[in-house]
């Protein structure tokens, strides 16, 4: 659960957090670079596909957005892998790049 004092705009008024850890290098330096997080939004609208370049993001955003940072093409075709783990048992939202059976093993080593 987030902290209650985080703005409702992080939160989506659901009370959760989204975190990514992105598998690009580069975006991870950057991420570093910004005292390692940094607030974003999805480059694509909800239902649609993933935006993989700057041009697709600003077309699919017409309104809104302060910034795009271009890094060149998005090098993967896959969604990002979405789990909620804001209960006792970790649950898929979203499968993608990270299989859920990947996930499930990864967590039963951990337990």
């Amino acid at each position: 659960m987030a902290r209650t004092d985080l703005p409702r705009e992080l939160t989506a008024g659901k009370g959760t957090v989204g975190l990514r850890l992105p598998g690009d290098e580069g975006v991870r330096e950057f991420i570093r670079a910004c005292g390692g997080a940094l607030t974003a939004t999805s480059a694509n609208l909800a239902g649609e596909p993933p935006a993989r370049t700057a041009e697709e993001v600003a077309k699919s955003f017409l309104a809104g957005l302060s910034l795009i940072v271009d890094g060149g093409a998005a090098r993967t075709t896959e969604p990002s892998t979405v789990l909620d783990v804001s209960q006792d048992k970790a649950r898929l939202i979203r499968e993608g790049a990270v299989s859920w059976r990947a996930l499930q093993e990864t967590i039963r080593s951990a337990e």
